[in-house]
């Protein structure tokens, strides 16, 4: 007994045995600090969730002439001002410590925000298209993506190559240039859905921004390596990196598209098994694209289209209308956490940095540049793009231009020169302003474009539905009046109140496409409110 209770004493007098033992208690009690924590990261998201589906629930009057994108940008940005404050590791301040980019903490990395955000962005969109519409106007998206994304980006690298000189030169330029190419028109694109605009329009823009956020991410990785890796330029070096860019993205979309239908076609068609896989699948397509070094966004393309295409081989009936509703539910979730997020990485980024009154005035001028470059790239291809597709008049360029919002993708590019360029680094205040001005043009173009998109489109009278429209319009509402009429009289009988009631909707259908006909379709808000009391 006496020899152990020496050993013991010993063994606990020892100073290395002692440092181990008060290093292996530190590190037990960082491991019940991070343990505690981490779940309060995945609470602030669900909180921010929760608070979307608050803001969605506001009055209509209310989002008729404030976006539900530009509310949630405004909260983001309150969110963040309170979580600016935060100093310790309690369970308020240290999901926003995490987030955010706040020392000792990197924050969301920009490879984390494009995987969350835009595989279900891209795909929602594409996947619920209309194939024959896509068709026929993609000549006029690619145009307005990839000459136009080239031409906008050489323009604005002169002017900030001129207007600031002491922090860009001709490759950093470009890289900016690029990043504002970036469009993301999400607030428009829905407030023309409400509106019922031309299904043509709202086509072209969002397959432009589809394809344009692809384009501008190649031309940035492309002058990124110039500038930050002393990557060449030569003629071979560009073309082999261009072919994988585009050409590989488009094989490595078709690869996990046969890939995707081959499993679809081979798995238990329920429910559950089937939205799994699509939902899983275009997630799986963009992180392979980024470990491979090719495109994510442009592989997405062929993959959504071609699932679109053979959809009605493993979609039908209840199928199909899950899809949608489940597809609409993570659009709104992405949606609500990009907008929430930007506005708080947003204000981080301006209460950590040195911005001066100078940059801000540089902020005005580059967003009304921005404005006037966008503006001078439709203008140069307006004559092409009215000979293309289903034509592209005067309006249809002014909402296009108008249109030109920044969102995610932009914002990522500035965070991965934010964080290339950190502290020490010749660049670093390159990297402050490309964060500033993005964020910058991003809040911008949300709170002022995106706000006054919907009333340009009524005062053009894009929501105005044309004659045949209508008119097709009020024959398929009729012949569903009449079968269910036809249905409720040979269960119910010929005094069936609810073929009654399939008649006069009918009828009330029928007097206002009459009357939105001959008032040049300006009581067509009425008759969609018929058609869905038909639906």
């Amino acid at each position: 007994a006496r020899g152990s209770l020496w050993l013991h004493s010993h063994h606990l007098s020892n100073p290395l045995t002692a440092s181990m033992a008060s290093l292996t208690a530190a590190g037990a009690e960082r491991f019940e600090q991070w343990d505690a924590g981490q779940p309060s990261v995945l609470m602030l998201i669900v909180f921010w969730l929760f608070i979307g589906a608050i803001i969605r629930s506001l009055p209509l009057s209310l989002q008729r002439h404030l976006p539900y994108t530009v509310i949630v940008l405004l909260v983001g940005l309150g969110v963040g001002y309170l979580g600016a404050g935060c100093t310790s590791d309690d369970f308020m301040c240290y999901p926003f410590k995490v987030i955010s980019e706040k020392a000792p903490y990197p924050g969301i990395s920009p490879a984390m925000l494009q995987l969350a955000v835009l595989p279900p962005l891209i795909f929602a969109e594409l996947f619920h298209t209309d194939l024959y519409m896509f068709r026929k106007v993609m000549g006029q998206a690619l145009v307005l993506a990839f000459p136009g994304v080239l031409l906008s980006a050489l323009l604005m690298c002169v002017f900030v190559v001129y207007l600031l000189p002491q922090y860009f030169d001709w490759n950093t330029g470009m890289m900016f240039g690029a990043m504002l190419a970036a469009s993301d028109p999400v607030a428009v694109l829905a407030g023309m859905k409400e509106l019922g605009a031309d299904p043509r329009l709202t086509t072209i823009i969002s397959g432009e921004s589809i394809m344009n956020d692809g384009c501008a991410v190649v031309l940035f990785t492309l002058f990124y390596g110039a500038a930050f890796e002393a990557k060449g330029f030569s003629a071979g070096a560009v073309v082999k990196f261009t072919a994988m860019q585009t050409v590989g993205a488009v094989a490595l979309g078709v690869c996990f598209l046969l890939g995707a239908l081959a499993v679809l076609k081979l798995c238990r068609k329920e429910m559950s098994v089937v939205l799994t896989i699509i939902i899983a699948v275009p997630f799986m397509c963009f992180y392979t694209a980024t470990l491979v070094d090719t495109s994510g966004i442009l592989s997405l393309i062929p993959l959504s289209l071609g699932l679109r295409l053979f959809s009605r081989n493993f979609l039908w009936g209840h199928l199909e209308e899950a899809s949608h509703t489940v597809w609409e539910l993570i659009e709104f979730m992405a949606n609500t956490f990009v907008f929430l997020i930007s506005g708080v990485i947003m204000v981080a980024d301006l209460m950590s940095s040195k911005i001066t009154g100078a940059d801000v005035l540089d902020l005005v001028y580059i967003y009304l540049a921005s404005l006037a470059v966008r503006g001078v790239t439709v203008l140069i291809f307006y004559p092409l793009l009215k000979r293309m597709g289903l034509g592209f008049s005067v309006a249809d360029a002014l909402v296009t231009w108008w249109g030109g919002l920044k969102g995610a993708v932009g914002l990522s590019i500035a965070m991965i020169v934010h964080f290339t360029a950190s502290r020490g680094h010749p660049l670093e205040k390159t990297g402050v302003r490309f964060m500033f001005h993005m964020g910058g043009v991003y809040f911008l173009t949300t709170i002022i474009n995106a706000t006054f998109s919907s009333p340009l489109v009524q005062y053009l009278k894009l929501d105005a539905k044309p004659r045949a429209r209508i008119l097709a319009m009020l024959e398929v509402s009729d012949k569903c009046c009449q079968h269910v009429a036809a249905l409720c009289q040979s269960a119910q009988g010929i005094e069936s109140a609810a073929a009654a009631k399939a008649r006069e909707i009918s009828v009330k259908c029928r007097e206002m496409a009459r009357g939105a006909i001959q008032t040049s379709t300006d009581s067509v808000g009425g008759l969609r409110e018929a058609l869905l009391e038909a639906g």
